[in-house]
């Protein structure tokens, strides 16, 4: 074996397939693991594999990139037996007989094929990690795995004794010393950016996983400002006082209520009653669960009702898609509706100011003779098609982690305290966090 099997680089896709290899044991150890590694798992564990895994359960690991909470149910689902190790920091795979250490990095900070990152150990190393992270529970196992140390540890250790000789024989050219070129640049570059002091990151971490922002909109509800547009030879009176008094009337639907008729619920258009619920439901999801803070121009959301929020975001966009099945009808009527209406106010306006080929009308002929032009006005009027309005109608939201930008704003966290977000013993710590990281990275470490 050369020296590159035991220091090697295993891509996420090298050790899938030593999973999908292994034909009988699968010993599997890590902070925490993916949806993709899981299914690898899973799949082993469905054609008979017994498979064992071992995760530290925790939110920050999540959180950090190490893994999704989605992987345990895939695991779980296929018969894998998991346990929780918590604080576990060391990763390793076994299948079957052969035993790679494993330095996985967190998915948002580093890719794949970055260089080495796993070293393949020998048989005396893989019982130890066995007996430590699964130890066996009945004399069967542990007989079984007593009898694989001594039948393979002769053979195994001679082979690991011959590569390892043959290695340290031809050894690889020695690693560099750092370039100092390349460490200026690096020293410029943290210069420019400091990092964030870890024990400052993590104090800060505290808040941002309990806060996010959250933008929520309810488009193409909004019928009152659809509005008519009217070609330029739609008129028959050039008249820019007509076209005024006109325009100002060319809303489709006209939803402007009195005072009184706003008091009373059935004054709402029956086909708006539908959006008018939704309207009143997301507006009570916001005045419940968000904060607007006017220094971000967002609203806040404290991720504990998270889930609560998205659940009700979902029965009310299920309820929206419900609505636009029965809308289309009442939309018809509306908008049949709105064109009479539009019709009647045509007719109106130009009663005040007819057309001169309606001068000397008099009478039934008269009036026929406003229905005609308003007919005519109408037939060259651009109307909106309902499908693209009820297509246009949807409810979007998306939520944002806060940075340590936003923390850096003193009237962000003003408001934060104000709103009752956080406790004056929290936005304390917040300001002397900042403070810190701010004194830090003006210190006198960068000359």
């Amino acid at each position: 074996m050369k020296l590159t099997d035991y220091v090697c680089s295993l891509t996420s896709s090298a050790i899938t397939d030593r999973i999908c290899d292994a034909t009988e044991r699968l010993w599997y150890s890590a902070p925490n693991v993916s949806e993709e590694r899981a299914h690898a798992l899973a799949e082993a564990a469905k054609r008979g594999v017994r498979v064992q895994v071992a995760l530290d359960v925790r939110e920050d690991n999540y959180r950090n990139g190490y893994g999704d909470i989605r992987a345990l149910a895939i695991l779980e689902k296929a018969g894998a037996e998991v346990y929780d190790a918590p604080h576990n920091l060391v990763s390793f795979l076994i299948a079957d007989g052969i035993g790679y250490l494993l330095f996985p990095q967190s998915r948002i900070f580093a890719e794949e094929g970055q260089g080495m990152n796993a070293v393949r150990f020998g048989i005396s190393a893989r019982a130890l990690l066995i007996a430590h992270f699964f130890p066996p529970q009945t004399a069967d196992e542990i007989k079984a795995l007593t009898d694989d140390l001594y039948t393979e540890a002769e053979d195994e250790a001679a082979a690991e004794r011959e590569a390892a000789a043959a290695a340290l024989g031809a050894p690889t050219p020695a690693l560099p010393a750092p370039d100092p070129e390349r460490v200026q640049e690096v020293e410029q570059a943290l210069k420019r950016n400091p990092p964030l002091n870890p024990d400052l990151k993590r104090s800060l971490n505290v808040y941002t996983t309990k806060l996010q922002f959250v933008e929520i909109e309810f488009e193409g509800s909004n019928f009152a400002q659809i509005r008519i547009h009217l070609p330029p030879d739609a008129l028959p009176i050039k008249d820019a006082e007509f076209r005024r008094r006109l325009e100002t009337r060319l809303r489709l639907f006209d939803l402007t209520l009195s005072e009184e008729e706003n008091e009373e619920a059935e004054s709402v258009p029956p086909w708006l009653q539908p959006l008018q619920e939704i309207k009143d439901q997301l507006r009570e999801i916001r005045r419940t669960y968000l904060t607007h803070i006017k220094s971000r121009k967002k609203t806040i959301l404290q991720t504990k009702r998270k889930s609560e929020v998205v659940e009700k975001l979902n029965a009310l966009q299920a309820k929206i898609d419900k609505v636009k099945e029965q809308l289309e009808a009442l939309l018809m009527e509306a908008f049949l509706d709105a064109r009479d209406d539009l019709k009647q106010r045509l007719i109106a306006l130009l009663k005040e100011s007819p057309p001169k080929r309606m001068i000397g009308m008099q009478g039934s002929l008269f009036e026929r003779g406003l229905a005609w032009e308003a007919d005519q006005i109408l037939a060259k009027v651009q109307m909106p098609e309902l499908h693209k309005l009820l297509d246009k109608l949807t409810l979007r939201w998306a939520f944002y982690d806060l940075t340590w930008e936003d923390f850096r704003n003193e009237d962000f966290i003003d408001e934060l305290l104000n709103a009752k977000v956080i406790k004056k013993h929290s936005a304390d710590e917040l300001r002397q966090i900042t403070s810190a990281y701010l004194a830090r990275s003006h210190s006198s470490i960068y000359p």
